[in-house]
């Protein structure tokens, strides 16, 4: 009895055994055929991201099969493909430093020569890139150096800076922003002709009355003090100008501070005119006062006397210019001058002791006047 219930147990045994076998077995094959539906998903997604040239995300999807199937020929030729594919999109834009970082990580991942030798092809043909660009820049540059001396070196370039320069004794009929938009391209093209021919003085001599009419006074004052050590003749811009007739004073900016005329009559001396000129905040001219001690009257000395105020609108237009002329000994009157802008020109109201006159302007991009019509007189009330 024993032995039959012990052959009995042996036989449950092996049941409980070969049931646990097959759970297994079918665990295994379930658990296998999930990962093959993981895998071929990967494998789908890939391709339809590599359709769409989404190349990053056809990387993505092809890697996470990889880790499913480390040796699926079909994996790692889809990677191959795409590595490959994806570097090509950046290679045929010139970008072959891009095209190279991708090929190289490609081969990180699974290894291949083709990626080897397509790395030498983008290298040897961004060298030959890299010299075409080095000879179509140096073609460029020889062409723009070429430009720039014509243009810095004729007539109408220098007559347009001469117009805007006059700004520093004249007044000023159009804005600031104005000044600042026809001052910069020649500024920028100054500087550029100043580094390929500093010898050339005479052509960027205005270069530091350029950046002060656009309110870049240290550059002004430094261009100034550059150009006055490397031409120390230049009397046109040192800070002390003299000769038998005249002589000139200027500060820092190179502004005109004093300036004063001789007079002879043969060799006798008979007199001097001499003005001087203020600067307001804004950086222009806001009062000068100029005498004549040369003047004679029935043979009496007369010493003459005329005071200018200039005031400015918001956007830095002469609005109004007031004067005061003395006579000693004798009388003196005072005129005012008012300035109404409208588009493109400028109606001029003069206003003197016993009178109006009354002018109108149209105006030039660099600030010229013209009249237009007659001009008015009128008799003040």
């Amino acid at each position: 009895m024993k032995e039959l219930l012990k052959k009995k147990g042996v036989r449950i045994g092996l049941l409980i055994i070969i049931l646990l076998v097959a759970m297994g077995i079918i665990g295994t094959n379930v658990q296998s055929a999930q990962r093959r539906d993981e895998y071929n998903g990967y494998i789908e997604a890939a391709e339809k991201y590599l359709s769409d040239l989404d190349y990053e995300q056809a990387i993505a999807e092809y890697r996470l099969a990889l880790e499913i199937e480390p040796k699926s020929e079909e994996v790692l030729s889809g990677l191959e493909q795409t590595y490959l594919a994806y570097a090509k999109s950046y290679a045929d834009t010139g970008d072959y430093e891009r095209a190279m970082d991708i090929l190289e990580e490609g081969y990180a991942v699974i290894q291949r020569e083709s990626f080897k030798e397509q790395i030498e092809e983008y290298a040897d043909r961004q060298m030959a890139w890299k010299e075409v660009e080095a000879e179509t820049a140096a073609e460029t540059k020889a062409e723009q150096v070429d430009d720039i001396k014509q243009m810095v070196e004729s007539d109408e370039f220098y007559q347009q800076q001469m117009v805007l320069v006059r700004i520093f004794a004249n007044f000023q009929s159009i804005t600031d922003g104005q000044v600042r938009e026809l001052c910069w391209p020649m500024i920028e093209a100054l500087e550029r002709y100043r580094e390929l021919y500093p010898e050339n003085g005479r052509f960027y001599e205005g270069l530091s009355d350029l950046y002060y009419l656009v309110g870049e006074y240290e550059l002004c004052a430094q261009t100034l003090k550059e150009f006055r050590e490397r031409f120390p003749d230049n009397g046109n811009v040192s800070s002390y100008y003299k000769d038998e007739t005249s002589e000139i004073t200027r500060d820092e900016y190179g502004r005109m501070i004093s300036f004063t005329v001789f007079y002879y009559d043969g060799n006798d001396y008979h007199g001097k005119a001499v003005a001087e000129y203020e600067y307001g905040q804004n950086g222009k001219l806001i009062r000068y006062v100029s005498t004549n001690d040369a003047g004679m009257s029935d043979g009496v000395p007369v010493i003459t006397t005329v005071t200018t105020e200039l005031e400015y609108d918001s956007e830095g237009r002469l609005s109004k210019r007031t004067s005061l002329q003395e006579e000693n000994p004798g009388e003196s009157w005072k005129s005012v001058s008012t300035y109404e802008y409208s588009e493109g020109g400028v109606t001029l109201y003069e206003d003197g002791k016993d009178y109006r006159k009354v002018t109108d302007y149209v105006i030039n991009e660099y600030g010229e006047a013209e009249i237009v019509g007659d001009e008015i007189w009128q008799e003040s009330e």
